[in-house]
């Protein structure tokens, strides 16, 4: 190592012996007591300007001072993502930080003279481009949303960034990010194409390899593997993709157990010929809907169903979380809030439903894969029919169909006769941001941006929604037979104050949903008590976590992972105000700002 570091210095004095020397005889000083780490000489804060010194004058004498200027910026975009988002900023993390960037410059230089010998430099310059964007990019977006949003990146939202598509990426920097920020990433980001193209430019002096050794050594004596795991940014995400991964993972093997037999339990049901339709919104305010007291007529057709007394209306219902993977890992499996189990270790209702030999239908307008796998693809996949409209398997930006194309596929399923049971799932893609895009343009732009804010755009989503829904149940209710419409979405969208629905800068607006319910005559005839229940329990208190065992109830089905405290159509159902959770446990809904 000593004799690979005296060849290299060497060959760097040859032409440059006036600025070197004295650099390289201080940093070998340095590199030996940073090395036998002396107790009372912290010497990485002393030896840290000395390479960035070092690093300058070659680069600059190289003629490489444009990549010194790019790879800069690059550095100080890591370290400031580093505090802002983890408040971080010691001089072990300013040298691993540095390091890298070494070994990235070494790497970029290597990447010019390589190409410049075949004449292919705008190969070189595209390459070191894409090098560096990939660099910077992920810190870059962490600061960018910290400034944004005034708080931190959390797993909550790096787990959405996992199973959004990017369309719905793209819909959500448009509505939520301010333009100031979006200018600044694109400026940031033409900047480093500028520098790298002028870089390209530049008659430079070639950098043998006698130099790498040289900073080999630099990284062999002064850090670990300990110490890139100690950096926040890369770690944090690195940890939560091994966690996403390893929890769906666990999800289908447990599944698989199941389906073959290893793992048993019990699911029937007694009586025949019954239908249900369960309908999931999405991003769905009850304070923008007619049907609960809204300025505006946005729901005409549920209103009118309501008011003919055809409809049960919850008054308290709130969203546990505010994404949709959040909640519905919860509110389709066993797993809860109170009950502390994990959802990948949990029985899905899909599961409890095919046990009971109940015929299952899936139909979907939102994406069944995004650029990642989701846990709402895991359990849906396990229906007995999956019917996803979207094909473009998460990457397309081209524009949906609108949720009225599942109407006629909802009809034609009823229209099939059938002795068996059968619940039809129908997964909306309601009145997710972008709010134009929800419904057709030409019928429904009812409210006209009088406001200058996205909240017309969003009621006519919901006007339009309220077309789906009612139409799905009028198609039901010519159905004969003991039958029941379920209505519930993920969460709500926080829509005056324009902040969507991310945890990150939670509002309790985002958890204000409705659900509503229809049964037929035949239903309330067959399952009298259960109706009465449900009719008595709707101004209580009710968290969507516990869909799962309020859908067992209301299905009649008999199996032994159910509690009947959770399930809103039990008398034993209660949840009481100081224990109402939110946010998976993080405070109380009753609570009038979250606990730290």
């Amino acid at each position: 190592a000593i004799i690979y570091l005296i060849i290299g210095g060497v060959n760097i004095m040859k032409k440059y012996t006036l600025y070197c020397t004295p650099l390289l005889i201080i940093v070998a000083i340095f590199l030996s007591l940073n090395y036998f780490s002396f107790k009372y000489f912290q010497s990485i804060s002393i030896l840290l300007p000395f390479l960035w010194s070092l690093f300058f004058i070659i680069l600059w004498y190289t003629n490489y001072y444009y990549l010194a200027i790019n790879n800069f910026m690059i550095f100080l975009i890591l370290i400031v993502s580093e505090k802002i988002n983890f408040a971080i900023f010691n001089s072990d993390n300013l040298y691993i930080y540095s390091i890298l960037i070494f070994i990235l410059t070494i790497l970029m230089i290597s990447i010019y003279q390589i190409f410049a010998h075949y004449n292919r430099i705008k190969i070189a310059i595209f390459t070191n481009v894409l090098l560096s964007f990939f660099i910077y990019i992920i810190p870059l977006i962490f600061i960018l949303y910290a400034l944004n949003f005034e708080t931190t990146m959390t797993k909550d939202i790096l787990y959405a960034t996992f199973q959004s598509n990017t369309l719905e990426s793209y819909q959500y920097v448009k509505d939520f990010i301010k333009t100031q920020y979006l200018i600044f990433a694109l400026f940031i980001t033409l900047l480093s194409i500028m520098l790298l193209y002028l870089q390209a430019q530049k008659a430079t002096h070639k950098i043998t390899s006698s130099i790498l050794p040289f900073i080999l050594i630099i990284i062999y004596f002064n850090s670990s593997s300990k110490q890139i795991y100690n950096l926040k940014t890369p770690s944090f995400i690195s940890e939560n993709i091994n966690n996403y991964y390893h929890e769906l993972k666990m999800f289908r093997e447990i599944q698989e157990k199941r389906k073959s037999g290893e793992i048993e339990f019990l699911a029937s049901k007694k009586q025949q010929g019954e239908t249900y339709l369960v309908i999931i919104g999405e991003s769905l305010n009850k304070n923008h809907m007619g049907v609960y007291g809204y300025k505006r007529e946005t729901t005409p057709y549920l209103s009118k169903s309501y008011k003919n007394q055809e409809l049960l209306k919850f008054d308290k219902v709130y969203s546990n979380h505010t994404h949709t993977m959040e909640v519905l890992s919860l509110a389709l499996t066993q797993a809860n809030q109170y009950n502390k189990k994990d959802y990948y270790k949990s029985l899905s209702i899909i599961e409890i439903l095919n046990k009971a030999d109940i015929e299952t239908y899936w139909l979907t307008n939102q994406n069944m894969l995004g650029g990642w796998d989701n846990l709402i693809s895991v359990i849906a996949k396990n229906a007995n029919h999956v019917t996803s409209i979207n094909s473009s398997i998460g990457y397309s930006i081209t524009a949906q169909e609108y949720d009225g194309v599942l109407i006629p596929k909802v009809e034609k399923i009823l229209s099939q006769k059938s002795e068996k049971n059968r619940v039809i799932f129908v997964h909306l893609m309601g009145n997710h941001s972008t709010y134009w895009t929800r419904y057709p343009q030409d019928n429904y732009k009812i409210y006209k941006n009088s406001d200058g804010n996205q909240t017309d755009d969003y009621d006519n989503s919901i006007v339009y929604n309220d077309y789906v829904v009612s139409s799905m149940l009028k198609s039901l209710q010519e159905l004969k037979g003991a039958n029941a419409l379920i209505y519930m979405p993920d969460h709500a969208d926080d829509v005056k104050d324009n902040k969507g629905h991310g945890s990150a800068h939670f509002t309790f607006e985002m958890t204000q949903i409705p659900m509503l319910m229809w049964f037929s005559k035949d239903y309330k005839e067959r399952y009298p008590n259960r109706y009465k229940i449900l009719s008595k329990n709707i101004d209580k208190l009710y968290s969507n976590d516990l869909f799962y065992d309020t859908l067992i109830g209301i299905f009649d089905i008999k199996t032994d992972k159910y509690n009947k405290k959770y399930d809103l159509s039990s008398n034993d159902y209660q949840l009481k105000k100081e224990e109402a959770l939110l946010l998976h446990g993080k405070f109380l809904y009753t609570e009038k700002e979250p606990k730290d």
